[in-house]
């Protein structure tokens, strides 16, 4: 038996072209296509420099990081690597091989050009009959920062430092060197030993720092990543994280925003991510739906103001919609609400009547109460004040919210919000990295989130084309195979019903 043996020096000559080693139907093609439609060459300004190597299209890099989104690769080094040895990423690149600075440059610099990628591969969506992004569901997810818990620094470190950088090197040497400073914070001690930084630098980056902690009222801030907040995640675990965003539609489940915010919770979100669809779709949605923590009356005005029809139920609602209702009998959760006459019925069949309200914040406190407290037999197990109070927040605005939250409808309504939101992050954690964010400042972490969305929605796009193609092809099948039994079997009785439905 003859075997073949190997040839280390890879001593071969290619002949042929690249692009016959990428199949017609790859998806890399249509990338390109995609790219080639919506981008010329008036993206591009002419450099006047005469000096140094000239510069990538602006469409050239675009190719390349809209083909690594949609293959899942963040990391430019990554991109790069791919870029010298993957004849697909050559294919898209045009046999150019731009470094991993220059696409982190470019990332940096054009990143409203990756924002009109976006925007456009949604209006393609939209013209092709998709989706017309009638409801959208809105939910937030904590991703981990870059920043190891090391490298943090706190109000009166930083008071420190620039209290040392006052006085000359080797003096602050001294104090570092000193026996009785062993306590200084790794991180304390990199900023004042830092020799790529002047001292005027040192002191406008620990100027940012305390603003950051002065506005954010935190304890401390990592010093890799000022942007990041103490958050906590799914796991109880307090980490510097940032609050992601999404907005995604229910019909087609393609993502319109995913945007990164420094809020740990989504109490103030609606508005804000509301305003970003506005700005995607240029169009506000017919209907949205969240769960409570974006509930509250500031959000009930500008939705009402603005024609949406939302669908946000109060904490009792989301317990009853994820079978949690509490088992003790007593529990407010366990008193029935009459919206007709506006009074609430306790377990012991006594009647709860509204006696007064009062504004705290930007909400309003209802209180319901009785006076039949005083002679129940199981007040203790219910209340250890003289009466049970059960309170209210909001307005009618509320009140109107809860009882759409209570129909049929607004039940069915809010079902579909677990379908769209939660199992879109599941992806984005799974294939595209988003479990934690690699970038330092916020405005980069935006364009690493959007070249996520453009990654997972051109997939999701082509897969809703060819579903509709197949569903097509399909119907032409059937609709040929009745019309070739009414004419070989003319006195059949064939369903036509079922024929008129195809």
């Amino acid at each position: 038996m003859v075997l073949i043996k190997e040839n280390n020096n890879q001593d071969f000559w290619f002949t042929e072209q690249l692009s016959k080693f990428i199949p017609i139907d790859h998806i890399s093609r249509q990338v390109i296509d995609f790219v080639e439609d919506h981008f010329d060459d008036s993206f591009d300004l002419v450099s006047d420099k005469k000096e140094g190597r000239p510069s990538y299209l602006n469409k050239t890099l675009l190719k390349i990081l809209f083909y690594a989104s949609v293959d899942c690769v963040t990391s430019t080094e990554r991109i790069y690597e791919h870029l010298q040895f993957h004849q697909v990423y050559q294919f898209v690149a045009g046999g150019l091989k731009p470094s991993a600075r220059t696409l982190r440059r470019f990332k940096k610099e054009h990143g409203y050009l990756i924002e009109k990628m976006h925007e456009d591969l949604l209006k393609t969506a939209e013209k092709e009959k998709l989706t017309d992004f009638n409801h959208i569901s809105f939910d937030g997810t904590i991703v981990k920062a870059n920043n190891s818990p090391y490298n943090m620094i706190r109000l009166e470190e930083i008071e420190l430092c620039l209290n040392l950088l006052k006085l000359s090197e080797k003096e602050i040497k001294e104090y570092l060197d000193d026996k009785n400073n062993d306590k200084v914070r790794e991180s304390v001690y990199k900023i004042l030993i830092d020799k790529n930084k002047s001292v005027e630098d040192k002191i406008i980056f620990l100027n940012d720092l305390k603003s950051v902690l002065t506005e954010s009222k935190q304890s401390s801030v990592g010093t890799h990543c000022k942007d990041a907040r103490w958050m906590k995640n799914k796991k109880n675990k307090i980490e510097l994280s940032f609050n992601v965003q999404a907005a995604v539609d229910y019909q087609s489940k393609l993502i319109v925003n995913l945007n990164a915010v420094t809020d740990p919770t989504d109490h103030k979100q609606l508005i804000p991510q509301i305003q970003k669809v506005l700005w995607t779709l240029n169009k506000y949605p017919e209907k949205i739906s969240a769960d409570y923590t974006y509930r509250g009356e500031k959000e009930f005005k500008f939705l009402k103001n603005n024609n949406i029809d939302g669908y946000i139920p109060n904490q009792k609602q989301t317990r009853e919609h994820k079978g949690r209702i509490h088992t003790n009998p007593y529990h407010k959760d366990n008193f029935k609400y009459n919206s007709e006459k506006d009074t609430f019925k306790c377990p012991e069949n006594q009647i709860l009547e509204f006696k007064k309200e009062y504004a705290y914040d930007d909400s309003v406190h209802r209180l319901y109460y009785t006076s039949e407290c005083k002679k129940c037999l199981k007040k203790e197990k219910c209340t250890n004040s003289e009466t049970r109070t059960i309170t209210e927040y909001g307005t009618i605005l509320s009140k109107e919210m809860t009882e759409k939250m209570n129909s049929t409808e607004g039940k069915s309504e809010y079902k579909k919000r677990s379908s769209t939101v939660e199992p879109v992050f599941g992806i984005l954690k799974l294939h595209h990295g988003l479990e934690s964010i690699q970038q330092k400042e916020i405005d980069s972490v935006q364009t690493e989130l959007t070249l996520m969305a453009i990654g997972y929605n051109f997939k999701r796009i082509l897969n809703l084309k060819n579903k509709n193609k197949n569903k097509q092809a399909n119907k032409k099948i059937l609709k040929n195979f009745f019309t070739m039994l009414n004419e070989k079997y003319p006195n059949a009785k064939i369903n036509k019903e079922i024929y008129l439905k195809i």
